[in-house]
């Protein structure tokens, strides 16, 4: 079973972005790779492998495609990553509220 957890003590404001966020199961996992990740950059190809693994079905191409003109532009947007297209490269800048993930199994 796949839990989330989130703390705040900002105003609650700042949670409807966060769950608008979260309502993904790709950005879900995309924000808890990239987290534990400590600014280190991330590649494209990288974030790829890890939704792939989740989705043993997905299409390379499609997931790659998703992530670069849907997902990750709506993280940056957000304030949470920084997406560097030319270099396919992703660097985590943190989120407002502390979140907690455990994905568990499919």
């Amino acid at each position: 079973m796949s839990e989330i957890r989130i703390r705040t003590t900002g105003p609650d404001e700042e949670l409807s972005p966060i769950f608008d966020l979260l309502s993904d199961r790709r950005r879900l996992r995309l924000i808890a790779h990239l987290s534990c990740r400590s600014g280190e950059p991330v590649g494209l190809d990288a974030l790829v492998d890890v939704v792939a693994a989740a989705e043993p079905t997905a299409d390379r191409e499609r997931v790659a495609i998703s992530l670069a003109h849907v997902h990750l532009p709506k993280l940056e947007q957000a304030g949470l990553i920084e997406y560097d297209s030319a270099r396919s490269e992703v660097h985590w800048l943190g989120s407002p509220v502390e979140i907690e993930f455990d994905l568990g199994p499919r």
